[in-house]
């Protein structure tokens, strides 16, 4: 290092005592964002005021709980990043809504992660003064974290001013981590926890010391005369008193003797750099809570999102539950089910009463178009999913067991590049069904062999149901083949069989009964659609009169 020059490098030190984190979604508190990155990232913001999108990425791509489901089995079929979307709305960033879909796609393996998240939702939903304190704590750390991706702080563009203020705003976050929710019971109690650690710190009481110092150096007594006609006429000054209880107070002697010493030794630099330097390594040391309340940002926007889910079906008049938990083999058991996609959507939702796997591992969905079956499909796959994430369900009371994964195939899509008729997709379809779930899943498949001729299907169908109980799985199928459901109902003992139920004018309620469609009602879809003979005699003529 050259004469007169400071190093301002910001070089990491570990952290004492752990990880420095408020973790809300963990059963051990743990730092999911990448430490090296995070702490590059932030290192070089305090640096140069340079942020960007870059701790919108660290969410996304931070580590996620461990998990036995696998998002690519089923999120393109229940439009997860839809529904994250709609209830966001453009309240968060591409990055961090990211971060929320893939807390849904990939519920964590352990119970005690998942009831931590519950019991959080739950205490929230109880105290209307907490879902306050979080809404200001979010607040607090947005105005933090912009201020961070600064460069100046307008015409005052010396470095030591903009860091002094981050360090004040870093200061007030953790004041109030500690007054709003030392009260807590449930995870929330961690963020209390949290901050008393980091005050415990030497660096923290040094902060104190500083930003005390930089708002309280002196205090001055004026005495203001004002004429009758309300004007300042005089100032007197009374007093002047310099605080020097602080450690950091010297005297005007002081000052300048150390200044005249550096400048005889041949140093060059102005107070404005020493104080940046000092306040740079006090940076470094509590660099590791830096990286807490980055990562407690994303912790942050899944309890926003959880409330939000839930306050968006209370304005439609429905309800959102935390479910529980039955031990394996418990039957799923939902009442007042509606597909949660629905919501934004402004349409007339109509909630449903089921139970699944009460006598058969499989159950077997049949019912006219346009009757609700796909949307019951998705409704019930994404209860299991938010459920086992530990947020609200579509529901208001549900009981189901834990799953070990989820396979979802609403629709094969065709492709450019496939080599197969219908019928060989969806023998692939079938196949990367039983190559993908594991035991003790939820499998979930729309129209099962619907895009073959009915005897080959049938064979196909049969084959299916047969095999499937190996996997131990609760299964949801789909079928139009009618006659056929009708007669595997006679057969199979180890199936259950639900069908849209129709009121007295034939049309479909959107509710789900026991037992077999008697017909799909493809006449009257065809008619409400346009497509009967007379409407389409109607549009050949019209289209020869052109």
């Amino acid at each position: 290092m050259e004469p007169g020059t400071l190093s301002t490098s910001l070089v990491p030190v570990p952290a004492a005592g752990g990880p420095c984190v408020a973790d809300l979604l963990d059963s051990v508190a743990r730092l999911r964002l990448d430490r090296r990155r995070s702490r590059e990232l932030l290192s070089f913001a305090w640096a140069t005021g340079e942020l960007g999108d870059g701790l919108s990425e660290l969410c996304e791509r931070a580590a996620p709980s461990p998990s036995s489901f696998a998002a690519s089995e089923f999120e393109q079929d229940v439009f997860l990043s839809e529904l994250v979307a709609r209830v966001l709305g453009s309240r968060l960033t591409a990055g961090r809504t990211s971060f929320v879909v893939r807390l849904l796609a990939q519920p964590p393996s352990e119970p005690e992660s998942v009831e931590l998240r519950q019991g959080c939702f739950r205490e929230l939903l109880a105290q209307p003064a907490l879902r306050a304190s979080v809404r200001s704590l979010d607040e607090a750390l947005a105005r933090l974290f912009e201020l961070l991706g600064t460069r100046s702080l307008g015409s005052r563009a010396g470095g030591s001013r903009r860091k002094l203020e981050l360090l004040r705003e870093f200061h007030a976050v953790f004041e109030l981590l500690v007054r709003d929710f030392a009260g807590a019971s449930s995870g929330l109690a961690r963020l209390a926890s949290f901050a008393r650690g980091v005050q415990a710190r030497p660096a923290y009481a040094r902060l104190g010391e500083v930003l005390t110092a930089d708002g309280r150096a002196a205090e001055i007594e004026l005495r203001l005369q004002v004429g009758a006609d309300g004007t300042v006429r005089g100032l007197e000054l009374l007093a002047l008193r310099e605080l020097t209880g602080n450690r950091f107070h010297r005297t005007a002697l002081s000052r300048w003797w150390t200044r005249l010493s550096l400048l005889l030794r041949g140093f060059r630099f102005d107070p404005d750099q020493l104080l940046t330097s000092w306040l740079d390594e006090l940076f470094v040391e509590l660099l590791p809570a830096w990286q807490g309340l980055a990562q407690l940002r994303g912790d942050l926007d899944w309890l926003r999102w959880g409330l939000r889910f839930e306050a968006q079906a209370t304005h439609a008049g429905l309800s959102a539950c935390l479910p529980r938990f039955g031990v394996a083999g418990t039957a799923t058991r939902l009442e007042g089910l509606y597909n949660p996609l629905l919501l934004a959507d402004h349409a007339h939702v109509v909630a449903t009463n089921i139970e699944l796997g009460a006598s058969a591992p499989i159950v077997v969905v049949t019912g006219p178009n346009s009757g609700g079956k796909t949307r019951l499909l998705q409704a019930v796959a994404l209860t299991q999913l938010l459920a086992q994430s530990g947020c609200f369900v579509p529901a208001a009371t549900a009981v189901l067991p834990r799953r070990e994964g989820l396979v979802v195939s609403l629709l094969e899509r065709a492709r450019a590049d496939q080599c197969e008729g219908r019928l060989g997709m969806e023998l692939l379809r079938i196949r990367r069904l039983f190559e993908e779930a594991r035991p003790g899943s939820l499998l979930i498949l729309d129209e099962l062999c619907s895009g073959t001729n009915p005897s080959e299907g049938e064979e196909i169908f049969r084959l299916v149901v047969e095999l499937l109980p190996e996997l131990e799985p609760l299964a949801l199928v789909t079928t139009h083949f009618l006659a056929f459901a009708e007669r595997l109902a006679s057969e199979h003992a180890a199936l259950e069989f639900l069908r849209v139920e129709l009121d007295e004018a034939g049309e479909p309620t959107y509710q789900f009964v026991r037992g077999v469609a008697q017909t799909s009602l493809a006449r009257r879809t065809a008619e409400r659609l346009g497509v009967s003979p007379e409407a389409l005699r109607a549009l050949v003529r019209r289209r020869r009169q052109r």
